[in-house]
């Protein structure tokens, strides 16, 4: 191979984004290790559903990093858990809706206070023109990927 068939990583944004974005996530589960029980997965389900309460497994599986398989069994140990509750639709009893119990809400509101320490630190420095322009490129980006 000629050096310009090989792709360098550490110059290779689409891998350094991969890396940065495990960084992060090992970073929160250091968080939810220090704060209790919950896994990443199940952290994801939580944020989800504290976002968008009664939402479907469904929603969750749109707006996360994770497929169905993985939130149907995190869904699952929340409820066991009662973190979250399952109520079935009025409209179509094939889907349930998520809502947070009490201790759920308690446990997010405690865990997210320390994952939003990570983007007030990651924020920090930066300037808010230079997050504008991150937050606007990394929307182009997802944009051109969806596709």
């Amino acid at each position: 191979m000629s050096d310009s068939e090989i792709i360098s990583l550490d110059e290779f944004w689409p891998y350094r984004v991969v890396v940065l974005a495990d960084q992060v996530a090992k970073r929160t589960v250091r968080i939810l290790k220090a704060h209790g029980e919950l896994n990443l997965s199940q952290w994801r389900v939580l944020a989800a559903v504290a976002q968008d309460e009664g939402c479907s497994s469904a929603d969750v599986v749109a707006v996360t990093p994770m497929d169905k398989g993985i939130v149907s069994r995190a869904v699952k140990s929340l409820i066991d858990a009662k973190i979250i509750s399952k109520r079935p639709s009025e409209h179509d009893k094939r889907v349930s809706h998520l809502f947070l119990t009490q201790d759920g809400r308690a446990q997010y509101l405690a865990v997210g206070a320390e994952i939003r320490k990570v983007d007030e630190e990651l924020r920090a420095m930066m300037s808010k023109s230079e997050y504008a322009d991150l937050d606007l490129m990394l929307s182009k980006l997802s944009a051109v990927l969806i596709k």
